[in-house]
């Protein structure tokens, strides 16, 4: 009898809990369409006060890692593509690179390029610097926005989860623009803010019960969705930086920005 009524209360409170969650979303889905399509972006996990090495652990053991993998085989494609045209070695750079855990793992599968690696937080430059002992990745401390790198001297620059996290997004890909040649390569992964409904339900639950079980602060997943574009937004934000050769890409939960830095002929 006890067990029955603790299960019908469960019950009830889940549904509560998705019938609440739908409600909201069907209500931000309809503010939506008064607001810019700049959106504001989220902050970075460093001044929510998620440390660099709880954000190495967590992106360890999520799915990220098979994002990763796929971005480590495009980039080579890409790479192998490139390199008959170059009479330089090649060079990758991760904007936004976090600990590192993708510019290690394309440094790794492609010896011959040169990887640099960017963060504003010197304490994610610390933990990749302690992660991934090796002379192959070039970390650098720096603004997204204002790369400390010359015109076209880059074949590929590659970032993840990190749009929602610029403050101009505009800004920093128009610096991806000019550290390209016409023919350089992007490809850039990141959160859909409309997402499909059970997959942003999963988030929402997770936000409810795994963000408070991992300590994740700043109302994590669910902030960082809220502040991410939609594919048609990231395709207009790119083609506003001049990067008429990048198109956007759906997939349930995420979007991929790829393409080349001018629209092949």
């Amino acid at each position: 009898m006890v067990s029955n009524r603790v299960w019908r209360v469960a019950g009830r409170w889940l549904l509560t809990t998705i019938a609440t969650a739908v409600i909201a979303r069907w209500l931000r889905c309809a503010l939506d369409e008064d607001r810019p399509r700049i959106r504001r972006a989220h902050a970075t996990e460093e001044e929510v006060g998620l440390s660099a090495s709880r954000y190495a652990q967590l992106m360890r053991y999520s799915p990220m890692m098979l994002v990763y993998r796929r971005i480590v085989r495009l980039a080579g494609q890409r790479l192998a593509a490139a390199g008959s045209d170059s009479v330089r070695p090649l060079r990758v750079l991760d904007v936004g690179c976090g600990p590192g855990t993708l510019a290690a793992a394309i440094a790794a599968a492609q010896p011959d390029a040169t990887v640099l690696a960017l963060d504003r937080s010197a304490a994610m430059l610390h933990a990749a610097r302690r992660q991934h002992r090796t002379s192959r990745i070039c970390l650098i401390q720096g603004d997204g926005a204002a790369l400390p790198l010359r015109e076209e001297t880059v074949d590929l620059t590659v970032a993840t989860l990190a749009l929602h996290h610029w403050r101009d997004g505009e800004a920093v890909l128009r610096e991806v623009r000019r550290v390209l040649p016409a023919t350089g390569q992007m490809l850039l992964f990141d959160l859909r803010r409309d997402m499909a409904l059970p997959l942003w339900l999963l988030m929402y639950l997770a936000t409810q019960f795994l963000g408070k079980i991992m300590r994740l602060p700043g109302n994590e997943p669910a902030a960082s969705v809220a502040s991410a574009y939609t594919p048609a937004e990231a395709e207009w934000l790119a083609g506003r930086a001049g990067l008429r050769g990048v198109f956007a890409r759906r997939g349930f939960a995420w979007l991929w920005l790829d393409g080349t830095r001018t629209r092949p002929d």
